[in-house]
């Protein structure tokens, strides 16, 4: 359930990807690039010696963009934020924490207001190491969910719909850069992907709400929704590694398709 947070949190990753300094490839068929800087992209220079201020403040400055969304770089809106599926896989059989599922169509409220709490980039020479945290004070969730298994040795089996609440989720993201180049109208253009992506993500406070748990009852699923209330943390703490792993991926696919529109020279010369 927590998952939707990194995620939030991870959405701010997208636009984040701070930029490479050298190529390694040579594309034939080049995206669609940005053929000028847009007024939602602050240039950061790369010789700056202030560069990691200034691409958390550039990556700031995005937010209220990202919100409505940026269609030039494939970018749709964040508020709401759709998630079509984040996957669960936790435990196995005879574990006191078992579960499996999935949380489907999510929707995120909040994650626009999104504050950048850090920035760091490492150049190399085939490839570039980027960190970053993002804190969000509130995000509210509503999805279909899927879930069946036991949380501390508590059965858990529903299908229905889910409504959480998270207050002050804390992201970081790893991930590694490898630069690109593209021949675009006969001129060499730099552009960057992500290769490997790591997302983890800490949690305040949640409130969750499961619907139809054990085919409607009521007796039963108010149990285990109490539950769920009062042991968030243990509960996170379990499913952490899980989320973490399903929306990395995912973000990965998501990043990637708007980085692909934004040569480098254009944000980072």
């Amino acid at each position: 359930m927590e998952g939707y947070k990194s995620l939030f949190s991870t959405v701010a990753v997208m636009l984040m990807v701070v930029m490479l300094e050298t190529s390694t490839s040579v594309a034939k068929s080049p995206p669609e690039l940005l053929k000028k800087t847009p007024e939602w992209l602050r240039p950061c220079k790369r010789d700056d010696p202030k560069l990691d201020d200034c691409l958390r403040d550039a990556f700031q400055f995005m937010f209220p963009n990202l919100a409505r969304g940026i269609p030039e770089i494939g970018v749709k809106r964040f508020e709401p934020l759709f998630i079509p599926e984040v996957r669960i896989s936790q435990g196995r059989s005879g574990d006191a924490f078992q579960l499996q599922g999935s949380f489907r169509n999510i929707l995120a409220h909040g994650p626009s207001n999104s504050t950048t709490r850090f920035m760091r980039i490492a150049f190399g020479e085939k490839n570039h190491t980027m960190t970053f945290g993002v804190d969000i004070p509130r995000i509210r969730i509503e999805a279909e969910y899927q879930l069946d298994g036991n949380i501390i040795l508590l059965p858990l089996v529903g299908d229905g719909r889910a409504n959480v609440h998270l207050r002050n989720v804390t992201t970081s993201v790893w991930m590694v850069v490898e630069p690109i180049i593209f021949q675009s109208d006969g001129v060499d253009r730099e552009i960057f992907r992500i290769k490997d992506i790591k997302l983890d993500f800490a949690v305040e406070g949640m409130r969750i709400h499961l619907g139809n748990l054990f085919h409607g009852n009521k007796l039963l699923g108010l149990t285990v929704n109490n539950f769920l209330n009062q042991n968030s943390k243990e509960v996170i703490a379990e499913i952490r590694g899980s989320v973490g792993r399903s929306l990395g991926e995912l973000f990965k696919r998501i990043m990637n398709e708007g980085l692909s529109h934004m040569p480098t020279d254009l944000w980072l010369p």
